[in-house]
């Protein structure tokens, strides 16, 4: 006696909508960790590059005795005499920093970089987060104290 064997046509419709369908919960599960994940990479990022310009900051101070940027309060800080001695300190040891780094939440359309900022006698690095807005508390905004007393 024979079998006869039958030969696979392909799938039905059935098995490739149930297989899409499975694939977009998978897809859709995952989409919101990666957005997490992201943030969090963000937030890490932005408190390792502010610690990065609190350590520079902290050095260029050990070698000249002034602290960088003081009593600046501009948006644009660029922070080049931790790259660069333009301001002729005597004793200036530098680069205390390889470049002035970009906001992590800054885009191409709008690039932001870190600033430096004096309250009273306080020398702060600040990060304006993903609204790219001078609103600290808000949202991801991040904020260093670099030093207590910038006159010492």
């Amino acid at each position: 006696m024979r079998i006869a064997r039958r030969t696979p046509q392909g799938f039905t419709l059935i098995e490739l909508v149930i297989v899409v369908a499975i694939i977009a919960v998978l897809a859709g599960s995952m989409v919101p960790l990666f957005f997490a994940n992201k943030l969090e990479a963000q937030k890490a990022r932005a408190s390792a590059d502010l610690n990065a310009i609190k350590t520079a900051a902290l050095l260029l101070h050990a070698d000249t005795g002034k602290y960088p940027l003081t009593a600046v309060d501009t948006i644009d800080s660029t922070g080049r005499n931790l790259i660069t001695n333009n301001d002729s300190y005597v004793n200036w040891n530098g680069p205390y920093m390889d470049d002035w780094r970009r906001d992590p939440f800054s885009t191409d359309d709008s690039p932001v970089t870190y600033r430096l900022r004096t309250v009273g006698n306080r020398l702060f690095a600040q990060c304006f987060g993903s609204d790219h807005a001078d609103d600290i508390g808000a949202d991801d905004d991040q904020i260093l104290l670099i030093t207590n007393d910038i006159t010492r």
